[in-house]
């Protein structure tokens, strides 16, 4: 198939589909967009997808919401998106639960969210730190979290 490149200056976005790079035009650089704009009275919110102002007036207006419920006999969580419950059932029941593993020799550390493993492996063993420095003169003063400066 023929790839398209996007053509905007400074862009390398390349994709065979025209259909596409529409969408990626219209996403990325405004080109030939349809807004969806929200309806409710002092709220200027607006999207470029449908489904986007759809969860917008339901978090926001509490417009059309569905609650999702966890299913687990006694707990009483509830939350508007599916996603959330499903992460609660993971991190309180252990139900679908995935873990993440620190591929360090001799540490047994474990956790359910990719990026506690990348903190842990940062703060206990050095790997992949972004170290943050100190913007006085002459200090020398580095630490792994901005906070700590």
């Amino acid at each position: 198939g023929i790839i398209r490149t996007c053509g905007i200056d400074g862009c390398e976005y390349k994709i065979g589909n025209p259909n596409h790079m529409k969408s990626h035009k219209a996403a990325k650089h405004n080109v030939n967009v349809r807004w969806f704009s929200c309806d409710q009275a002092g709220c200027d919110y607006k999207a470029k997808q449908a489904s986007n102002l759809k969860g917008h007036k339901a978090t926001k207006h509490g417009i059309n919401v569905i609650m999702h419920k966890c299913t687990v006999p006694g707990c009483n969580y509830e939350a508007k998106e599916a996603g959330k419950v499903k992460r609660h059932k993971a991190d309180k029941h252990g139900i679908n639960a995935t873990f993440f593993h620190c591929t360090e020799p001799n540490c047994n550390f474990q956790a359910k969210r990719a990026l506690v493993v990348k903190q842990h492996r940062a703060n206990i063993h050095d790997i992949d730190v972004v170290w943050h420095y100190c913007k006085l003169d002459g200090c020398t003063f580095r630490a792994k979290e901005s906070r700590s400066l």
